[in-house]
């Protein structure tokens, strides 16, 4: 399979990934990689959200370093704080290629290795010499693509953890926390497991940081990994209800009927659903769909995953001792 490469830029430098692209695409055409951009997707597509996928799912990125880069709110706030947090999870190789030189600061990009040629930007080399430092690239891509693990067919699982919330920091420890999530996610007897703290005090890194080694043993097996949010992030909002994770879920694992039906019974149908397969789910900040820890003990107050929780707490969730587990934070 092709090293799968997410490439990011500001739109004022797509001169510069115009002649990357003219030695990127023999190794495309060569299936070495297979290119996704963050400017590449159709109008009127939800281009947000597969922007966010293609990066989560990328096996490396390139970043076209400039001022308009670091200028973007886009780049800033979405996609280099997931290629960074990636990068340092050992998830993914990142390569940033400096356009220009300027100064950074305490820029993250500093912590990167950055790419010169001759300790020259590409934008302040001639143009005759640019195409040696698109080669070395392209022969980077090449090594890269040696040396990946065979990438995972999508018939071997499917996966969508761009909606749980991005880690403020790097996690540091938490290794014995670790552990006990893979041990439990191995325990056919354990349904469910919750992360209980604070904000702020890494409980999105945890996840994170375990998923992230889950992927490099294939998910254990698992075969559906869905991830969801009952934060937005960015608009300081709350989700009050589960109507929304609940259609969205039912598409993700091919619930084939009409979603016309009351959050009651997609619960049903999503029960079924996750102990048909060896099967993840992870839901992050559900305390607002709870009551308060005074009122019947904390339990949902929402009426779909109450059920859900009910139904899988009574019948289980696996099928033939199979993977399976729902991590609630």
């Amino acid at each position: 399979m092709p090293l799968k490469l997410f490439i990011c830029y500001a739109i004022e430098d797509k001169n510069f990934r115009e002649q990357f692209a003219n030695f990127a695409t023999p190794l495309a055409k060569k299936n070495i990689i297979s290119l996704q951009s963050d400017v590449i997707f159709e109008l009127g597509k939800p281009w947000k959200e597969e922007i966010i996928a293609a990066m989560m799912h990328c096996d490396a990125a390139l970043l076209f370093v400039s001022e308009s880069f670091l200028a973007s709110a886009f780049i800033d706030s979405e996609e280099f704080p997931r290629l960074l947090t990636r990068w340092k999870s050992n998830t993914i190789k990142l390569l940033p290629i400096m356009l220009y030189q300027f100064p950074f600061y305490t820029n993250p990009l500093t912590e990167t290795d950055m790419y010169y040629y001759n300790n020259i930007p590409i934008g302040n080399l001639p143009y005759y010499q640019r195409d040696n430092a698109w080669i070395e690239i392209a022969n980077q891509l090449i090594q890269w693509s040696n040396l990946a693990s065979p990438s995972i067919s999508p018939t071997d699982y499917k996966c969508d953890t761009s909606k749980l919330p991005l880690p403020a920091t790097t996690l540091v420890g938490r290794h014995s926390e670790l552990e006990t999530l893979t041990r439990h996610f191995n325990d056919p007897t354990i349904t469910t497991v919750g992360i209980v703290a604070g904000g702020g005090v890494g409980k999105s890194g945890l996840t994170v940081a375990w998923l992230a080694q889950l992927k490099e043993r294939n998910f254990d097996g698992a075969k559906m990994i869905f991830g969801w949010s009952f934060y937005s992030q960015g608009q300081h909002e709350t989700q009050t209800s589960s109507t929304q994770f609940f259609s969205e879920a039912l598409r993700f694992f091919n619930y084939k009927d009409s979603l016309n039906i009351a959050d009651k019974d997609k619960a049903t149908e999503l029960a079924k659903l996750l102990a048909r397969q060896p099967s993840l789910l992870i839901l992050d900040g559900v305390e607002p769909l709870q009551h308060p820890t005074n009122v019947l003990g904390g339990e949902f107050k929402d009426p779909g995953l109450f059920h859900l929780l009910r139904i899988l707490g009574n019948n289980g969730l696996r099928n033939n001792s199979s993977k399976s587990l729902i991590l609630l934070s």
